[in-house]
């Protein structure tokens, strides 16, 4: 068994390369850090069990011994023969159990493995253009009863606050409702007390901001009314979101693409048994996870970053089968318009499929190997550069792009608000997950005096 996990191990290492991440500060390099941290703890818990067998096959030793020499393994006699290296035992590890430090190991090798899922063996586990709208500025004269640059960012305000509790007493914290009765739609919870307290004007719907400052500022308005809760940019964000949305869904339906075309030929004649397993891996994920991701747009950061290994694996495979290849080459020149032209394997074998297709006597498929086809299918840079893939993606979400169309937010509840300028936006919103294909983060300074 270990020595299989040695094979896969280096079969991942070999095709992938050492140096799959680039910038300092990317998402992909806090992965690898991720993925070191990981890694060593795995080696720590492996060399503790070994030392714990080394030590423990001393004890055992020294007890055997003892016997075979008429001692008590307890006895005065018996502690001289523990000067000897062959019994001398660590005492405080032998009284560990074994089944706890399997169980520490196994723990540090499942998150080990969900950065380089060659060490269980592929197993899987089951889991659980931007033009900004036009703002309508508050009428001249407007009174106000603060002023945004009397606000300390990420500091809790109470809606009870003496500077402006009389201004805004009538006007319900969920209400969007003026005084005649009549509703002023799209509009959210606190955004008119807010209004009200800056001498603000609320944009209503259609706007990806909620409410405009005299200065000019911009500001949406998010209800959060427990720790649990998360917001969501607005229209213009969320449309930010839908190239990459499209991207990583191209991305999925190549892998299935790539998984349908391999399971219906079979591997058992070109692959080795490692690359077997590898392909078993990325097509239990497909399978797992296809439909959350494209049909229901939920992506997790768990799953991000299973992602992220698949496309490893999903590399590793694409190399060695593309270096395989590389001494078969084919005549890749088609006809088109009465002349001849020289074009690349994948477009020569899409053209080839079309024409199979619509000509099934054809037979312009002959001569290309299965994995030939197969690798076809896989198109996207994501599977040659996964680290720039995965960049890309997280950029799509980072905070400052979302909500880039806004000066700040402010998040509010049954009791209050807090300030977040824009310069503030990495430090107080951590990005959770894709629900629904809408990105959504967490608050990280949530306060409320009913907490």
């Amino acid at each position: 068994m270990i020595r299989e996990r040695i094979l896969l191990k280096e079969f991942i290492s070999r095709a992938v390369g050492l140096v799959l991440e680039k910038g300092n500060e990317s998402v992909s390099a806090r992965f690898a850090a991720e993925e070191a941290a990981a890694k060593s703890e795995f080696e720590k818990a492996q060399a503790k069990l070994a030392r714990w067998d080394a030590e423990m096959a001393k004890k055992q030793a020294f007890i055997n011994k003892a016997k075979e020499l008429g001692m008590s393994p307890a006895g005065e006699k018996a502690r001289k023969l523990k000067s000897d290296p062959l019994y001398n035992f660590d005492v405080k590890i032998v009284q560990s159990k074994r089944p706890t430090l399997e169980k520490e190991l196994a723990k540090v090798e499942a998150e080990y493995a969900a950065y380089d899922p060659a060490v269980t063996g592929y197993k899987v586990d089951a889991e659980d253009a931007r033009a900004p709208a036009q703002a309508q500025l508050p009428e001249k004269g407007t009174q106000s009863f603060a002023k945004i640059k009397s606000i300390k960012p990420l500091q809790w305000y109470e809606w009870a606050d003496p500077r402006w509790k009389t201004a805004i007493k009538s006007i319900a914290y969920g209400s969007s409702k003026e005084k005649s009765g009549e509703e002023q739609s799209g509009t959210g919870p606190g955004e008119k007390r807010l209004a009200q307290i800056f001498g603000g004007k609320m944009q209503g719907g259609g706007v990806s901001f909620d409410v405009v400052t005299p200065d000019g500022l911009r500001w949406e308005v998010k209800a959060l009314d427990t720790k649990s809760a998360l917001i969501r940019p607005g229209t213009e964000g969320l449309a930010a979101y839908e190239q990459p949305k499209q991207h990583l869904d191209r991305v999925m339906k190549q892998l299935k693409n790539f998984t349908a075309v391999v399971a219906k030929a079979g591997l058992e004649d070109y692959a080795t048994p490692e690359e077997i397993k590898a392909f078993n891996y990325i097509s239990s994920f497909v399978e797992g996870e296809y439909e959350m991701i494209v049909g229901k747009g939920e992506i997790s950061g768990e799953r991000v970053k299973t992602l992220r290994a698949v496309l490893r694996v999903t590399q590793a495979l694409k190399s060695g089968w593309e270096s395989q290849g590389a001494e078969d080459d084919i005549d890749t020149t088609v006809g088109l318009a009465n002349k001849e032209v020289e074009v690349d394997k994948n477009t020569y074998i899409d053209v080839a499929k079309k024409v199979q297709k619509a000509v099934p006597s054809a037979n312009v498929l002959d001569g290309l190997e299965q994995r030939e086809l197969a690798l076809a299918t896989l198109k996207d840079h994501a599977f040659d550069d996964p680290g720039a893939f995965l960049d890309e993606w997280y950029d799509s979400i980072d905070v400052n792009r979302v909500f880039e169309q806004v000066d700040g937010v402010f998040i509010v509840s049954q009791t209050g608000f807090n300030m977040v300028p824009k310069s503030f936006f990495k430090r107080a919103f951590k990005f959770k997950k894709v629900s629904q294909g809408k990105p959504k983060f967490e608050f990280v300074y949530y306060t409320s005096s009913e907490d």
